[in-house]
């Protein structure tokens, strides 16, 4: 959820997106891993590095607390492929979700991958 570097900014949109009674699924560091806020930016092979942007990280021992800050209640989290998926709802929709299949959720989240691959200000 480091689109930004802002998890909270970001998760008070999906707030306004989601529509009652859904779940959104949010990737979230491994337990353990640093929640922090930092420039990145990105490297393809064969092409100059782009621009810096801000970028986030929460692990997965910190997405309930900063979910809750917006109103959201964390779910679940779940182990995939070496990556963590956090299933958020909001407290004010109540009970199943409508149209939702988690399975479909996960495999599209597998598909996408961001890594940066430089850290810093330099």
């Amino acid at each position: 959820i480091g689109i930004g570097g802002d998890p909270i900014a970001l998760l008070r949109r999906v707030c306004d997106l989601v529509a009652p009674s859904a779940l959104a699924l949010v990737e979230v560091g491994e337990p353990g891993s640093e929640t922090d806020a930092r420039q990145v930016r990105v490297r393809a092979e064969g092409q100059p590095p782009g621009p810096w942007f801000c970028w986030a990280r929460v692990s997965a021992d910190s997405i309930g607390q900063v979910a809750s800050a917006v109103g959201l209640d964390l779910t679940d989290i779940e182990e995939r492929d070496g990556r963590h998926f956090a299933w958020l709802r909001s407290p004010e929709h109540p009970g199943p979700s409508v149209g939702h299949d988690r399975e479909a959720a996960l495999r599209e989240s597998l598909a996408v991958r961001f890594e940066p691959l430089s850290v810093g200000g330099s």
